[in-house]
């Protein structure tokens, strides 16, 4: 009995759907589109073509794993060559599979972007509790408030403070929302990750350049033996995901292996746990 074992590289704001559509396990590298529906509760007939890309890079089906890259807030075709897949798919024997989010590319609902996003009704199949699927814009008026702004002394710009009262505005002449600052923290109930973490996640690397602003958000400790926080002092954003160079630094090079260290040290304790439930 043959169970993959299938390694999720989410992006910002991104998370694999509970109804994701089948994949085509294709040695021919070609974007692909099938149907399937986008409600989680299955009450409404609405369904959106998502595009995917399988590449079989050495990948051998017996036991080995999926590395399967959730798809950004952007088309998927820029997304098909993500170095650490490259790099490490031969590595692995992995069957990659690049997956376009919907709401972003050619993976829209309604038959167009137009249609998709035309009201309220449409929209709210963009909801976060289905998938933290961004359109930008919309997401930071509706769930996600992201405020950004700065002072004289953080920049050599125009001093633009962040304006709570302008947001608002903005949002309800825009969109006909009203931001709910607290809203994600609310209902993921993520005011303590790590004590969240603890409870129910397993084999999570949470990789942090700390030169990488959005590192002060992020998860810098080890949370448990399989959750575990690897940071660098001069790493960017997504620095480590980047493909190979000559030229990569030596703590950049160290930090890459040590996540895919960590990643086959999982594979090969659930291959062992497979051989012994005799289910190899």
């Amino acid at each position: 009995m043959y169970l993959p074992f299938t390694i999720l590289l989410p992006f910002v704001f991104t998370i694999l759907s509970p109804y994701f559509v089948s994949l085509t396990h294709s040695k021919v590298a070609r974007l692909e589109s099938r149907p399937f529906y986008i409600h989680p509760e299955k009450l409404s007939d609405v369904s959106a073509k998502i595009r995917h890309q399988c590449q079989a890079l050495g990948w051998i089906q017996s036991q080995r794993p999926y590395l399967s890259f959730l798809g950004e807030e952007a088309s998927i075709e820029s997304d098909l060559y993500v170095g650490f897949f490259q790099d490490n798919g031969p590595r692995l024997k992995a069957l990659l599979v690049y997956i376009e989010h919907r709401y972003y590319g050619k993976s829209v609902p309604f038959g167009s972007a137009e249609e998709a996003l035309k009201n309220a009704s449409t929209l709210g199949y963009l909801n976060g509790a289905q998938a933290l699927s961004l359109a930008k814009n919309f997401k930071t008026c509706a769930e996600i408030m992201m405020p950004i702004g700065h002072d004289k002394h953080d920049t050599m710009f125009q001093t633009a403070p962040f304006n709570m009262t302008s947001a608002i505005d903005n949002c309800k002449s825009s969109y006909g929302v009203s931001p709910r600052p607290h809203w994600v923290t609310t209902y993921f109930g993520i005011q303590d990750v790590k004590l969240i973490l603890r409870r129910f996640g397993s084999n999570i690397i949470f990789s942090n350049g700390l030169a990488d602003p959005y590192s002060v958000g992020g998860v810098l400790e080890d949370v448990s033996d399989s959750i575990v926080a690897i940071k660098t002092l001069k790493g960017t954003h997504s620095q480590d995901l980047s493909t190979r160079r000559k030229d990569d630094p030596e703590w950049l090079v160290m930090q890459r292996e040590k996540e895919i260290k960590i990643i086959e040290s999982w594979i090969s304790t659930y291959q062992k746990d497979l051989r012994g439930l005799n289910m190899s």
